[in-house]
């Protein structure tokens, strides 16, 4: 539709040199599109559990986690995570729309964050041995958000360390 916007304008005497396009969803196929001149894919570097909703990717493409550890168990089924709404923000979809129950998924048991306090994340209804102590990878809702919250990414291979990245338009707005 943008490619025929712009030809329509070009017709009228317009110029239009550029046809941007946006949307994680179809980025894969947008820059396929003959005409299309730039992309904007949003969080198509990372993807996140709105893009596994929707049906883009699985939630192990997902490349951008958030590593918690697992601060108490004050019962058998329910575990108190050392991250909250400062680190995954209360984002349950994008534009209004609940996709996604929860607050974020835990990527090898599949575990979700149902309630956020500032500082704390609670899994319920765990049938998994987790114990105090053990490191989790959690995938968030939104990944815009998460990385606009943090100072530093830190880019990982397997249990390696690969770079730190400081995230430099953090808080951008004025």
């Amino acid at each position: 539709m943008l490619v025929e916007t712009a030809e329509r304008l070009r017709s009228h005497g317009i110029a239009c040199e550029v046809v941007s396009v946006g949307s994680t969803p179809t980025a894969r196929h947008a820059g396929a599109v003959p005409g299309v001149t730039e992309m904007r894919p949003g969080n198509y570097v990372f993807h996140d559990r709105m893009q596994v909703a929707l049906g883009v990717v699985s939630l192990k493409d997902c490349a951008l986690t958030v590593l918690v550890r697992v601060i108490s168990r004050p019962r058998t089924d329910r575990a108190v995570l050392d991250a909250g709404s400062k680190t995954f923000a209360l984002d349950r979809g994008a534009h209004g729309m609940e996709g996604v129950a929860g607050y974020g998924q835990e990527r090898e048991h599949g575990l979700i964050l149902q309630r956020l306090s500032e500082e704390h994340a609670v899994i319920e209804d765990i049938d998994q041995r987790i114990d105090v102590g053990d490191r989790l990878r959690i995938v968030p809702n939104h990944a815009c958000t998460v990385a606009n919250l943090a100072d530093t990414l830190v880019g990982v291979r397997g249990e390696r360390v690969c770079e730190v990245m400081p995230v430099l338009v953090r808080g951008g707005g004025r």
